[in-house]
């Protein structure tokens, strides 16, 4: 092995003959933790000189090789000290960070795979794990690596800074915002660390158009998404299994001045309140980007609570015997032999496995669906939880009077998922919920717990 001994001269070589071995330790030790990389190389190679088969000597030096760039002389030595040192995770980290370093994220990737494999518990190695995971592209994997350094390490900037990072690959950019703000106030001293990122921000924001959001659907998604009303200057971006029936319902009888029939057509229903198709999507590019834009629309839309939520397209798009709910389940994967089978927690593991932009939107986050992390701004979110206090002021604020009747309900989608929580949520389900739709959960409203007894 070669080594870049450094010549201190006669002196220093005299002194070091006179050091004991727990002397030179201590001396080097203290270089590692003031960052003196080669004050701490010259103690620890005299300790390898020494005692060749001291127990530390090996990851010590290689990780003080590694700081002095010299990869392939560190790589060698940690290597040693893996297999000789198997029950410890340091070497294995090291071995990592060198990967990262020479831009092998592959490597990097298998590395620190085996790290958690044999130390499922190393908090030290969440943090480089998100960073490789961001460098191959794997952006959802990464974030909950991230946010698991950032909850054991809230002192720390890095896993906030990497947050900042993945929220705007992810095209986040409302997220990305919020992040960068928190960053700022929770570690002031840090605000140039953020400046690259608030630029780019910013020319995202001053390049991106409203064009980009609608690119997210198809054209009968989108047109099925958004029912604008000129003459009466609403705009009600639709978020299904949140209550959408209901209120194209009410929107209804407010439009054409009386109640419609409940028994009506749900999609006739929506589809008088509705552009024509063929002139859908020149008049999304025109009259609806120019509402966005200007704000000269109420803009509104309803949430729900995402445990209730996606019980409720399980319920309803998933589980029910039907040729639709067949076609569901092939897309999620599932083969026709185990279609029948189908847990809630199967269908939470193929959710969770599936692009965002892949999701039937019966199941795509809703921050996702209502275009939060592009330009658009809502001047009313209502909670399908509080539906009927929220629906009446909808109403009374787009037609600028107060109704005395309660709202219609509309039931012929209904699965009563807010009953069946608890025969379906497990620790596993509940979890599983947490982590998919965790951007809904911090921005709309709602507390993770699940509420059941």
């Amino acid at each position: 092995m070669t080594f870049v001994i450094l010549d201190m001269g006669t002196n220093y070589r005299r002194y070091k003959s006179t050091m004991t071995i727990n002397e030179l330790i201590k001396q080097g030790d203290e270089a590692i933790n003031q960052w003196d990389w080669q004050n701490a190389y010259r103690s620890w190679s005299n300790v390898l000189e020494l005692e060749p088969n001291h127990a530390w000597v090996k990851v010590k030096l290689g990780k003080i090789l590694l700081e002095l760039n010299h990869l392939d002389e560190a790589e060698k030595l940690l290597l040693e000290d893996v297999k000789e040192h198997p029950d410890r995770p340091f070497a294995f980290l090291n071995l990592a960070k060198i990967s990262q370093m020479r831009d092998d994220w592959f490597q990097a990737e298998s590395r620190l795979e085996q790290l958690l494999r044999k130390f499922p518990d190393n908090e030290w190695a969440y943090l480089p794990y998100a960073q490789t995971l961001k460098q191959l592209g794997k952006q959802n994997k990464a974030e909950r690596f991230c946010q698991m350094d950032i909850a054991l390490h809230p002192n720390h900037f890095n896993g906030p800074l990497l947050s900042i990072e993945i929220a705007l690959e992810k095209k986040l950019y409302s997220l990305a915002r919020q992040r960068i703000d928190r960053f700022l106030n929770d570690f002031p001293q840090k605000s140039s660390a953020v400046e690259q990122h608030e630029r780019a921000l910013q020319e995202v924001i001053d390049q991106t158009e409203l064009s980009d959001y609608a690119n997210y659907l198809t054209l009968p998604e989108l047109k099925y998404r958004f029912i604008c009303r000129n003459q009466l200057n609403y705009i009600y971006v639709e978020v299904p299994k949140a209550g959408s029936s209901s209120v194209v319902l009410n929107l209804h009888g407010l439009t054409h001045g009386e109640a419609a029939d409940s028994e009506t057509s749900r999609n006739a229903l929506a589809d008088s309140l509705r552009y024509p198709a063929k002139s859908f999507h020149q008049e999304f590019s025109n009259r609806l980007r120019s509402a966005l834009v200007l704000e000269d629309h109420f803009i509104f839309t309803f949430v729900r609570n995402p445990y209730t939520r996606i019980l409720s397209g399980f319920l309803n798009k998933i589980q029910k015997d039907s040729a639709e709910s067949i076609g569901r389940r092939r897309r999620l994967g599932f083969k026709p032999h185990d279609e029948e089978h189908v847990s809630f927690a199967q269908f939470l593991e193929r959710i969770r496995e599936t692009d965002i932009a892949q999701l039937d939107i019966h199941f795509r986050p809703q921050w996702h669906l209502l275009g939060l992390d592009k330009r658009i701004k809502y001047d009313f979110i209502g909670h399908l939880e509080n539906f009927d206090s929220d629906l009446q002021y909808v109403l009374n604020r787009i037609s600028n009077k107060s109704f005395a009747d309660e709202p219609s309900a509309w039931r012929g989608h209904a699965t009563h998922a807010n009953k069946s929580l608890k025969q379906y949520y497990g620790a596993e389900e509940q979890a599983l919920v947490a982590e998919i739709y965790q951007d809904d959960f911090k921005f709309l409203g709602y507390g993770f717990g699940l509420g059941v007894r």
